[in-house]
């Protein structure tokens, strides 16, 4: 059986909106996104848990809350304000009771 290998430079360059992306998966995917060279608009709700990627200049940050109602004209003139073309799209948004707990 013929293995195929994954191309290591897959990810280089590649322009990654990244939605989730201030704790959990999305935390993570970021981190390793940036390790393999790509450029990651990353859209969360708080921006200080990421700050010290942010400053990197392959991490673009976008507030942004999926829980609430989200002006997409806004977003989409935010992203295309760092790129208009997006490679890559990552839906990581989600709610997690247990970490959203403030007790």
């Amino acid at each position: 059986m013929l293995k195929q290998q994954a191309d290591p430079n897959f990810f280089k360059e590649k322009y990654i909106w990244l939605t989730g992306a201030t704790s959990g998966i999305g935390l993570s995917l970021l981190e390793k996104l940036l390790k393999k060279g790509s450029k990651v608009i990353a859209t969360g709700r708080h921006q200080e848990k990421i700050a010290h990627l942010v400053d990197n200049a392959s991490c673009f940050f976008l507030q942004s809350d999926f829980e609430e109602k989200i002006n997409t004209k806004e977003l989409t003139k935010s992203l295309l304000s760092i790129t208009d073309t997006l490679d890559i799209v990552i839906l990581n948004a989600g709610i997690c009771e247990y970490l959203d707990d403030p007790k």
